[in-house]
C-alpha cells in the first residue's frame, strides 16, 4: 500500500492542530473580544472539510518545519492525481469529519498573540488505531480474501473500507483546547510551530 501519509497526514492536519493544544481552563472562561482569530480557525476547518489544502495552509503561520512542508506537499500532490489513492484520502477525510464536531467557544488576545478556545468531539484516535489494526489482523488471518493476489489498488480499497467502518465504532472524546494564534503581516494565523510540537508527541 502506498505511504502511510494517506491516513497520518489527515490526523496531522485535523487531530494534531485542532485537538493537540494544551487542555486548560473550561471553555466558558474565554471571552469574545473581536471575531478575527475565531474566524481564521473556522475558515481553516472549513477549508480542511472541503480538502482545500492550499487555502488551509494559508491560515497557518510560517512557523512550521520543512518536514511538515514536505508532507503537506506530498499529500496535496496525491490529491491532484486521478486514482484510487486520491479517492481513499477523500473518503477517510470525510469519514473523520462525519464523525467529529468542532466548536469555537471564544478567544482572548494578548498583543500579537491570541488563544482560540475550542470544544471538539472526535473519535478516540488511540482506540481507532487499535480497532483498525485488530480488524486488519482478522482479515489477514481469515480465508475470505486472497491477500497474496490483491493489487495495490485493491489493498487501498480494503484498508479504506475497514477504516470507514471502524471509525463509527470508536468512542467519542470531548476535548477543550486552546489553539495558539499569532499575527503575521497584520493577519491572524494559527501558530505553525504547534504542528511540529505535537508531531513529536505522536508515534504511529
Amino acid at each position: 500500500m502506498k505511504k502511510n501519509l494517506v491516513i497520518f497526514s489527515i490526523f496531522l492536519l485535523i487531530g494534531l492542530i485542532l485537538t493537540g493544544g494544551c487542555v486548560t481552563q473550561p471553555a466558558e472562561e474565554f471571552f469574545v473580544e473581536e471575531p478575527d482569530p475565531e474566524q481564521v480557525v473556522v475558515m481553516f476547518i472549513n477549508a480542511l472539510e472541503n480538502l482545500d489544502l492550499e487555502i488551509a495552509k494559508s491560515y497557518l503561520s510560517s512557523g512550521y518545519s520543512a518536514e511538515f512542508e514536505r508532507d503537506f506537499e506530498e499529500l496535496a500532490m496525491a490529491l491532484e492525481e486521478e486514482g484510487v489513492e486520491a479517492e481513499a484520502i477523500r473518503e477517510m477525510f470525510f469519514a473523520i469529519f462525519a464523525n467529529s464536531d468542532f466548536n469555537v467557544t471564544g478567544h482572548k488576545v494578548i498583543g500579537d498573540a491570541a488563544l482560540v478556545g475550542m470544544e471538539n468531539t472526535m473519535p478516540d484516535m488511540e482506540q481507532l488505531g487499535e480497532l483498525l489494526m485488530g480488524r486488519l489482523f482478522e482479515v489477514m488471518l481469515g480465508d475470505d480474501i486472497d491477500l497474496e493476489n490483491l493489487t495495490e489498488d485493491e489493498e487501498i480499497q480494503l484498508f479504506v473500507g475497514i477504516f470507514t467502518e471502524v471509525i463509527s465504532e470508536a468512542e467519542k472524546v470531548v476535548t477543550v483546547v486552546e489553539v495558539p494564534m499569532v499575527k503575521e503581516d497584520g493577519q491572524w494565523k494559527i501558530d505553525g510551530s504547534v504542528v511540529d510540537e505535537v508531531m513529536g508527541e505522536i508515534d504511529f
